[in-house]
């Protein structure tokens, strides 16, 4: 009778220290019976709440390191520009922002790649300006050293009329001195405008293109006017006179369309990331949603560098794709083109300017760009494959305007290979207009030609685009 009591007593024991042990109490090291068992008030809570607390303190170091992490590659430059994700036709139908399966790890907002330069703010505001109207405005862009620019503005001013106005974006990872700054403006006798907003311009990417815009903005925002507007990058240089004559009797530059078949079998992702982009589907190529990819809605192309567009057109693009929202963190359209990894200077003002050119006074292109684009500017084989020689530019000049006026790429290696930039100061300075370079604004008399090398180290490679 005792043992069946004890076993009782026991199970009850067993029984009670479970029950105790959900309500938070614990049971203490003794044996299982019910007289042995006792109250641990709170004891379970505690030792519950420091496990929770171990827990949570492990969750929220597992997040800061991701975060640390993804923070730290946010801050793009040159050399880690990060590889995009394999394209896929998108899935999701939205107005806004870039397809989620098109999207790329470190996208970015374009007010977050920009810097103000006060410097030159203080010069827009200081330096009169001989006119406010210009028949054509030229938009270049830079990053390389003071005097590999100063030879492309050279190329420009030499082989333009004096009632053309040159506007240049200077690349926010290249640092110029206040000296430098001010030699940039003053070389064109009132006829450069340096962009105060400075983005931090990658290769193959959508900042290219927003600082073209950029350009055009801050020339509005001046009260300067134009008529046309050529686009340039700096390792384009002129070598012909008459650009204005031929802009004016053209209107604009032509373009080949892109199909949604063609698009498909782009295998580097490129034209996708444009085509597929919402805001080139809904405003751009002037379709209604995302399922519009047809052969009867195309994307339109050419090379940026030398093509030419109607002015209204070029300020509706901006103002259209200012007003179109999207989400994230990007303000809007205009603010997402650097959260875009493709070349959307070859497609952007091509497709809105050939949809829209009948609503404008002006003819449907019937010219390609301006520029003969010889070699390319991305270092393939070797940075003395990339350079167009003497021989390139005979060909340009002794054919002046059949089409081209000028060529790419010029080398931006220090030592000059072939002396190619040479020869370009020279002819500019020669066969150009030298009066309409102030050499003694850049340091240099009369009768000296620009250096055409520097050191190496210099800030010509601080940027590889």
């Amino acid at each position: 009778h005792n043992r069946k009591d004890h076993k009782i007593s026991a199970a009850v024991g067993m029984d009670t220290a479970r029950l105790r042990r959900v309500d938070g109490e614990r049971p203490p090291h003794g044996g299982p019976s019910s007289e042995d068992v006792v109250t641990w008030p709170g004891g379970a809570d505690q030792e519950g709440r420091r496990s929770r607390a171990s827990s949570w303190i492990c969750l929220i170091g597992i997040i800061a390191f991701l975060l640390l992490y993804s923070f730290k590659g946010l801050r793009m430059s040159w050399t880690d520009i990060p590889k995009p994700l394999i394209f896929q036709t998108p899935l999701v139908k939205h107005n806004s922002s870039i397809p989620q399966n098109v999207q790329f790890r470190f996208f970015n907002a374009c007010h977050n790649m920009q810097m103000i330069d006060h410097r030159i703010e203080k010069l827009q505001q200081s330096r009169p300006r001989p006119i406010n109207h210009f028949p054509l405005l030229i938009s270049t862009t830079v990053f390389e050293a003071f005097e590999y620019v100063v030879g492309h503005l050279v190329s420009l001013l030499a082989f333009t009329q004096p009632n053309t106005l040159i506007v240049i974006h200077l690349n926010k990872n290249t640092k110029y001195t206040k000296d430098q700054i001010e030699k940039l403006w003053d070389m064109g006798r009132g006829r450069i405008i340096l962009n105060h907003v400075r983005i931090e311009v990658l290769a193959y990417h959508g900042s290219l293109a927003r600082s073209i815009l950029s350009n055009l903005e801050v020339v509005r925002d001046l009260g300067i006017t134009f008529h046309h507007v050529m686009l340039m990058c700096s390792n384009a240089w002129l070598v012909c006179p008459g650009v204005e004559d031929h802009i004016s009797v053209h209107g604009s530059s032509r373009t080949s369309p892109i199909l949604w078949e063609e698009v498909r079998k782009d295998r580097g992702e490129h034209s996708p990331r444009a085509f597929f982009w919402g805001p080139m589907v809904q405003f751009v190529r002037g379709g209604r949603n995302m399922d519009e990819v047809s052969s009867t809605n195309p994307m339109w192309k050419s090379k940026h560098e030398g093509a030419f567009f109607p002015a209204d057109l070029a300020f509706e693009l901006i103002d259209g794709l200012k007003a179109f929202q999207v989400g994230g963190n990007f303000k809007n359209a205009l603010d997402e083109l650097c959260g875009i990894n493709t070349y959307l200077e070859e497609f952007l003002f091509q497709t809105y300017v050939t949809v829209n050119i009948n609503r404008v006074k002006g003819k449907a292109g019937s010219s390609p760009p301006l520029i003969a684009v010889f070699t390319g500017s991305h270092r393939r084989g070797g940075w003395k494959r990339t350079d167009v020689s003497i021989e390139m530019v005979h060909t340009v000049t002794e054919n002046c305007g059949s089409p081209a006026y000028g060529l790419k790429a010029v080398g931006r290696h220090p030592s000059d290979n072939g002396s190619t930039r040479r020869f370009l100061l020279q002819i500019a300075l020669q066969r150009g207009n030298r009066t309409a370079v102030d050499l003694k604004a850049l340091g240099y008399s009369e009768f000296e030609l620009p250096p055409s090398t520097w050191e190496e180290g210099s800030d010509l490679e601080s940027g590889k685009m």
